[in-house]
């Protein structure tokens, strides 16, 4: 691995710098707790739950049977829909995003399944294997119904419904209101009809939660992987009817989130009631085969696109028809086809620009939000139809991007869809990818395999991106406390499950404070030691949560001067802080200091803590940038396709740590690969799951990776103190195209113009043998929305959901 920032440290701190992360040892060590193997007093007595899946994708549930499951060993309660409604009082209520009234879910299903593995029944007993026993008897009557599962056959006229309303499948609808007409406006029109294939999240923990009863003074807490535990707390609370201020939410360790775990999910509404009614803490820890028929899945959209071109290869407009699959209960993967069409204009100075984006129903599980959760969608779709236009245009894909990309002296720049972006210097980091990839070489050796005839050809992919991050709500809390023996603690309203706040936080006060890293401590991810917090999501967490660290901070700073001046008998302004020895004095007078300790105690001496918390508000999203080139090998004879080298450049504003920034490049691009050449949800007609294990899913593992070359550009957002911006998502949504690009590259000059993804070894060899056209005309839906709004528009709480996943 290569890697290389414009700058080596900020403000000459620790800042900028590259520092290990401090969370690491305990994670890796085993010291950490996962939901699933909480400390035993936390869980003492704990039942365990299983769901019992529907094993049709679409049916009139008559009956279910419990009688056999109620009778084994260990057993404690069966429970059905029904009971959970009748008994339980639990009716049913939407998860993360409400969509639309008619699409709210019970937990359990009731009359109607709509999904191979949706949940018919609970089943709780003393341990998990008495659970799974009983889970193998319960059966139900159940009247099959046709089912869809292909996303363009959900929204033709006659696909079976999987919901009563006008609208058919229809779930959601975003629509341009002025058409274009780019054959008018354009010398040459691209056209491209491309898969952006549905996906599974695959967090190293699936998901779990455990539900504790209210004893004494101990509030009904739920344990839970959560990326958002505030708005988990909330949710939970009005599914179970309960006041807020009597339920508390707590994360443990979290093995990732990615997205998938985010806001209620639906079987934690069950396990929380039936902890309630039994009076018992009830674990539900599914297994991995469980969990990829339970967690949201990501993608999932087929996208139609046209870009109109003048004779010098300038731009003259974007027309783009989005269709993306919502699964069978629309929740926030439904609105994501939005996020997609507003951040399709890329980053592009685009004259005129259209985009209609809507989503459908499908019997299959819901789709939600993934690592990048509609923008991924966006830069894949229009980096395919630039390189597209390169080859049809005849020129070079880096020039043709040189030719059309927007300028330094834009920003901030509106967008034809409404957003702004910040900042940006979209050639830069395209130039200084070519550099370092030695553009110009890799194509002369390309060149050279051609002539020769080589079995193994060599592609190069370009992609340039602009994504989101902070989208959603701007807001974030902090609190800095220093404790009497000069350690600190810092509490955020962000929720950590691998991105490394603890030490970037830590990085932040230790710079003004000189407080050392390891006695700083980091709390977050409980309601009850936090009021308010955001969660994480949408790579907002530094630029978010590290800025209302650093008005804590300064809060604190400030106090503490105060009371120094005091002490010293000096004015405040002449108090300065030792970052190299952690302590204070008067300025000219080191002699003389007072340690955080002494400040600390005197603060408490008066029944008080040296203490301060501060709420950062962002006014807007930042928009994170850059170019990857990916290089790849193709041979000719099976498809199989390997990667040679991928080039990242990346900017998401000033770097705090390199060291953090460079691990979310490598995971990031490590799941681009894993879309662009393996990972595919694949159900078959009767929308029975195809794919529901890593047997027979295609997650690729370290074996598949190349070396990475990850590299970042540094381009302030003036939007936060420090000039940050988000970088979780930012090498998925650059490397993706860039992969898929590189193998569609390699195989031009054979006449391939395009292969969907995941471009596997079957799906290559087939394109090598018969090219596709990559354009079919899209499905009528989108003429009927566009004319007749047939299904309800898109608000701006479920934008602001959908951009800040």
């Amino acid at each position: 691995m290569t890697s290389s920032s414009d700058t080596t440290n900020l403000h000459g701190s620790i800042l900028g710098t590259r520092v290990l992360r401090s969370e690491d040892p305990t994670l890796l060590n085993g010291g950490a707790h996962y939901t699933a193997d909480l400390p035993q007093h936390l869980v003492d007595g704990a039942l365990h739950a299983i769901f019992v899946p529907s094993p049709v994708a679409h049916g009139v549930l008559r009956k279910v049977h419990i009688e056999d499951a109620s009778a084994v060993d260990g057993v404690v309660a069966v429970l059905t829909g029904t009971q959970l409604r009748d008994d339980l009082g639990i009716v049913a209520h939407h998860g993360f995003v409400p969509i639309g009234p008619r699409f709210a879910r019970n937990p359990i299903a009731i009359d109607t399944v709509r999904y191979v593995g949706e949940p018919i029944a609970l089943v709780i007993a003393e341990n998990r294997t008495a659970a799974a026993d009983a889970a193998q008897l319960v059966w139900a009557d159940i009247d099959v119904l046709p089912s869809v599962t292909d996303l363009e056959a959900a929204v033709a006229e006659n696909a079976p419904k999987l919901f009563d309303g006008n609208e058919g499948n229809l779930a959601f609808v975003e629509v341009s209101d002025a058409p274009i007409d780019l054959d008018a406006i354009s010398a040459t029109v691209v056209r491209g009809t491309y898969v952006n294939q549905r996906v599974v999240v695959g967090s190293m923990e699936p998901d779990a939660c455990l539900a504790e009863p209210a004893h004494g003074d101990n509030k009904f807490t739920l344990w839970a992987s959560t990326q958002m535990p505030h708005m988990l707390r909330d949710q939970l609370a009005a599914a179970l009817s309960m006041d807020k201020s009597t339920v508390r939410v707590r994360t443990p360790a979290v093995g990732g989130g990615f997205g998938g775990k985010a806001g209620l999910h639906h079987e934690y509404t069950a396990i929380a009631a039936a902890a309630h009614h039994l009076n018992r803490p009830v674990l539900w820890a599914p297994s991995r085969s469980e969990d990829m028929l339970t967690m949201p899945h990501g993608r999932g959209q087929v996208q139609w696109a046209e870009a109109g071109f003048d004779g010098d290869g300038h731009l003259t407009g974007f027309r783009f028809r989005v269709l993306g699959d919502a699964g069978a209960y629309p929740t926030v993967g439904a609105a994501l086809v939005g996020g997609t069409r507003r951040m399709a204009p890329g980053t592009y100075a685009v004259p005129a620009f259209q985009a209609h984006a809507i989503s459908a129903t499908t019997n299959t599980t819901c789709v939600g939000a993934y690592r990048g959760a509609g923008r991924p969608e966006a830069t894949a779709m229009v980096e395919r139809l630039i390189d597209q236009a390169a080859h049809e245009l005849e020129i070079d894909p880096i020039e043709l991007r040189r030719r059309n990309l927007l300028g330094d002296d834009v920003f901030p720049h509106t967008t034809p869809t409404g957003n702004t972006y910040d900042s940006g210097r979209y050639l830069y980091a395209l130039e200084t990818a070519a550099e370092l990839a030695d553009y110009e070489s890799l194509r002369a050796e390309q060149a050279e395999r051609r002539a020769r005839g080589d079995r193994n050809q060599l592609g190069i992919g370009i992609a340039s991106y602009v994504e989101i991050t902070a989208g959603g709500s701007s807001e974030e809390y902090a609190a800095v406390t220093v404790h009497q023996d000069g350690s600190a603690t810092i509490a955020a309203g962000t929720a950590a499950h691998g991105q490394g706040h603890a030490t970037s936080y830590a990085m932040i006060v230790s710079s003004a404070t000189g407080i050392p890293m390891d006695r700083i401590t980091h709390v977050d991810g409980d309601t009850d030691l936090l009021p308010r917090g955001g969660g994480t999501g949408g790579s907002r967490s530094l630029q978010l949560g590290g800025s209302a660290v650093v008005g804590a901070r300064d809060a604190l700073i400030d106090r503490a001067r105060s009371i120094a001046a005091q002490q010293l008998e000096a004015d405040v302004a002449d108090i300065v802080i030792d970052v190299s020895t952690g302590s204070l004095h008067v300025a000219g007078v080191p002699s003389t200091v007072l340690s955080w300790s002494d400040i600390a105690q005197h603060v408490e001496a008066d029944g008080e803590q040296l203490s301060a918390d501060h709420v950062f508000n962002q006014n807007g999203a930042t928009f994170p940038f850059g170019a990857h080139v990916a290089v790849v090998e193709v041979d000719t004879e099976t498809g199989r396709v390997t990667i040679a080298r991928h080039i990242a450049v990346d900017d998401c504003g000033i770097v705090l740590n390199p060291v953090i920034v460079e691990g979310q490049q490598h995971g990031g691009i490590a799941s681009g690969i894993g879309q662009a050449l393996y990972e595919e949800v694949r159900y078959d007609g009767d929308g029975n799951p195809l794919t529901a294990n890593f047997a027979d899913y295609g997650l690729p593992a370290a074996s598949e990776m190349p070396s990475f070359d990850v590299h970042s550009t540094e381009t302030p957002s003036p939007l936060n103190p420090l000039g940050a911006k988000g970088i979780g998502e930012a090498s998925t949504i650059g490397s993706t195209p860039a992969i898929q690009n590189a193998v569609i590259d390699a195989l031009h000059h054979l006449g391939v113009r395009h292969i969907d993804m995941p471009c596997t070894p079957e799906r290559v060899w087939a394109a090598i043998k018969q090219p596709q056209d990559p354009w079919r005309e899209p499905p009528a839906a989108f003429a009927n929305v566009a004319a007749q709004r047939a299904a309800p528009a898109n608000d701006d709480a479920v934008d602001e959901a959908a951009d800040g996943i």
